[in-house]
Formats: C-alpha cells, structure tokens, sequence
C-alpha cells in the first residue's frame, strides 16, 4: 500500500477508535510509514506504558517494530513484557 494510503487510513482510525493509548501509537504508527526512526528511548518509555494495558499486543507490536534493528534492551522488555501478560491470561 502507498504510504498515502496508510496514512489516511490512521487519520481515519484516530477519528473513530479511543483509547488511552492512541495518541503515542499513532505516533509509531504514522513514523513507520514514514520510514522514520524514533529513539530506542522512547520505544522502551512507550513500551513501559503499554505494558501497563494487559492484551494490547497490537500497540505493544507497533512499538516494537517501529525500531528498524531491535536492541537486546528493546527485546528483552518486548520478551518481560509477553511474559508478565501471558501469566496473567
């Protein structure tokens, strides 16, 4: 899909859906189809922030690929973080 596209369709999606998590997903979100990089610091601060939300594995997936080369610090808080919610299921 053109990046265009992809982007009318997150324009579209923040308009219908709340969450108290759409605003920084979006910003994953739209950054990735800008092919923008956002700092490994800020994907392990959202990542804090999404964990706190059991089952969002989507925003939690957002965030991580958002990051081009995954850090051991970034997938080993994506790893905690699937753990912690997998016991909790």
């Amino acid at each position: 899909m053109e990046s265009d596209t992809l982007l009318l369709l997150l324009e579209i999606w923040e308009k219908l859906f709340q969450h108290p998590l759409k605003t920084m997903v979006l910003q994953f979100a739209r950054a990735m189809v800008r092919g923008e990089a956002l700092s490994e610091q800020l994907a392990l601060d959202a990542m804090d922030v999404v964990a706190k939300y059991p089952g969002e594995y989507q925003a939690l997936n957002t965030v991580y690929f958002s990051q081009r080369s995954p850090t051991q610090d970034i997938d080993a808080v994506y790893d905690e973080i699937q753990s912690v919610w997998a016991e909790e299921d």
